[in-house]
């Protein structure tokens, strides 16, 4: 038997006092917009209305469509309400306050401050709040890709060396100071300083920058040491070189031209927080000026920077077989 009532928000209201209305119905305002034949009142919808009371009453409202009958109750609801007041689109159960299968679309947004924070979405398709300035670095400390050559991709997107080729990645993490990631990879050769810079460009980072104590001691404590690192022995390039412009005298810059901390209160003069050997970088002869982290057996395993050659593949005898590469995320 086909069904119509006269009713709409009265259902819902009604469904406080357990009332319930079931699938096969069609319902309007109206009687007279159901049609006068058989046809026009066929339901191709669902409406199910309960209170959650009883045994299997788990929803409070469900929609459904559909071209027959059968196929409304079969498929997925267009809109539901759970017991728990929760409430999906397009999905069967929502388990969030707001679940949507599909695009969203907002056509009026109030404009905000720079004190309002940014909402995100994470790997599971939640929508979450964060601090702007945790997206913002400051301009001192933003990869600039000017000078880099080229725009950097996240860690995500980042492309795994292929098997064959020797090169492996052995790891990444993030570091919560400044939300970077930092993979590390052995490399089936030693590799010279261009060589290395290139291969990182390629899997989408770029050569590690360590501008802080802070950012070095995470580096060597979570990347490179043994334990809760990667035991990275060998010589390591960072990214920090020797560049010359027209007209001036060589220099040495973070290939993000990101700015070392300073430490001010360093007498006779405020000094950049680096972990640099004594006298280092130097750029002995003139033919210096790529830097690396030494290997675990120079200087008592302190793990200090020093600058060779860009060509070299070797410094205090010992190869360059690991890579650190860092991606702003």
């Amino acid at each position: 038997m086909k069904q119509h009532a006269s009713f709409s928000l009265t259902l819902i209201a009604a469904s406080m006092l357990s009332a319930q209305v079931f699938a096969d119905q069609k319902v309007a305002s109206d009687p007279a917009t159901l049609g006068t034949t058989a046809a026009q009142r066929t339901p191709v919808g669902v409406l199910e209305v309960t209170n959650g009371d009883g045994a299997n009453k788990t929803t409070s409202l469900v929609v459904k469509s559909g071209t027959t009958p059968a196929a409304a109750t079969a498929a997925v609801p267009s809109l539901i309400v759970t017991s728990a007041g929760n409430v999906g689109v397009g999905v069967a159960a929502p388990g969030k306050a707001l679940e949507v299968a599909g695009e969203v679309k907002v056509n009026t947004v109030t404009a905000g401050g720079t004190a309002d924070s940014v909402l995100v979405v994470d790997s599971a398709g939640v929508v979450k709040k964060v601090d702007r300035s945790t997206l913002i670095p400051p301009a001192s400390q933003a990869t600039n890709t000017t000078i880099l050559g080229y725009v950097p991709t996240s860690h995500a997107s980042r492309t795994v060396p292929p098997s064959g080729t020797g090169v492996i990645e052995q790891g990444c993490k993030q570091n919560p100071a400044n939300n970077h990631w930092y993979c590390a990879y052995f490399l089936p050769s030693s590799t010279n300083f261009y060589n290395t810079f290139n291969l990182a460009k390629s899997i989408g980072g770029y050569l590690a920058t360590m501008t802080s104590n802070a950012e070095r001691v995470w580096v060597n404590q979570n990347i490179v040491a043994a334990g809760t690192g990667y035991n990275l022995t060998s010589n390591i390039w960072i990214g920090y070189n020797k560049i010359a412009t027209p007209g001036n005298e060589f220099g040495f810059r973070w290939i993000t031209n990101e700015d070392f901390v300073i430490d001010w209160s360093t007498s006779p003069a405020a000094t950049a927080q680096n972990w640099f050997l004594s006298g280092e970088p130097n750029n002995a002869g003139g033919n210096e000026g790529s830097v690396h982290i030494s290997h675990i057996g120079q200087d008592s395993g302190s793990r200090k920077w020093n600058d060779v050659g860009g060509s070299s593949t070797t410094s205090f005898g010992v190869n360059f077989i690991h890579m650190i590469v860092e991606f702003d995320n």
